[in-house]
């Protein structure tokens, strides 16, 4: 059986094919609800990468996006998730356009911006059970919290996304390039993005990948001790085993 999700999945390929087919469709009414479809996108696009397009102002984004919805698929039904992407898409165009070259950092800050509109529809961490017994603790996973990612950038881009967010309150960025280690989190009903220690941020990083504690201990690059902070953080969240919280 068809379920639902196929159904609109269908729907929105047909809606974004350059011809209707001869399944007995008015191209008229396709033309119609296909104009609509992408109005509609371009305006998700719009509400996810708002410091996108205030960088490069409408004239410039509206033709961004209207580009990438010609060009990319449409493989998501939901537009509370669509719009992943749009940084590796302009990161594309960047390389290919001397206008937009001086702004080449653009495409990370879709990528924060991407991470942060995510966040805003992630679930809460489940509580984890605190008896281990019979467990070997150098299998147990680090479990990282489910609102949080993480970022490395050479661009101080956060500095970028914080003084955009409310274009009355912009000030000028300095530029300097360097190694920015990202930390984007869910709080509450907001989102929090700031600068996390680089020893903190890999040994999170090594966290998220599955590593166990017997190797994040066998890694003489991580150290153990910050583990201590990242739980009163809430940054870890409990231990897996196997694939199953314990």
């Amino acid at each position: 059986m068809t379920t639902l999700h196929q159904w609109q999945h269908a729907v929105s390929r047909f809606i974004d094919a350059a011809v209707a087919d001869a399944a007995g469709f008015d191209p008229e009414a396709v033309s119609i609800y296909r104009g609509n479809s992408r109005g509609v996108r371009q305006a998700a696009l719009a509400s996810v990468y708002p410091v996108c397009g205030r960088l490069v102002g409408d004239a410039c984004f509206d033709g961004l996006a209207r580009h990438f919805i010609a060009t990319e698929a449409s493989t998501c039904s939901d537009l509370n998730l669509y719009g992943e992407g749009f940084d590796r898409f302009l990161a594309e165009v960047a390389e290919r356009q001397p206008s937009l070259a001086s702004i080449a950092w653009i495409a990370d800050v879709a990528r924060l911006e991407w991470l942060v509109h995510r966040l805003a529809y992630s679930e809460d961490d489940q509580a984890s059970d605190s008896t281990v017994d019979g467990v070997d603790p150098s299998h147990m996973i680090p479990r990282v919290s489910r609102q949080l990612s993480l970022m490395a950038s050479e661009w101080p881009v956060h500095l970028v996304w914080e003084s955009q967010r409310e274009p009355q309150a912009a000030s000028d960025v300095d530029f300097v390039r360097g190694d920015y280690r990202l930390l984007v989190q869910r709080r509450g009903f907001d989102v929090w993005v700031g600068l996390v220690d680089r020893s903190a941020w890999q040994l999170l990083e090594r966290c998220a990948s599955g590593a166990t504690l017997a190797q994040l201990a066998d890694d003489p690059t991580l150290d153990l001790v910050l583990m201590k902070m990242l739980v009163e953080q809430r940054w870890i969240v409990g231990y897996a085993h196997h694939r199953h919280a314990v």
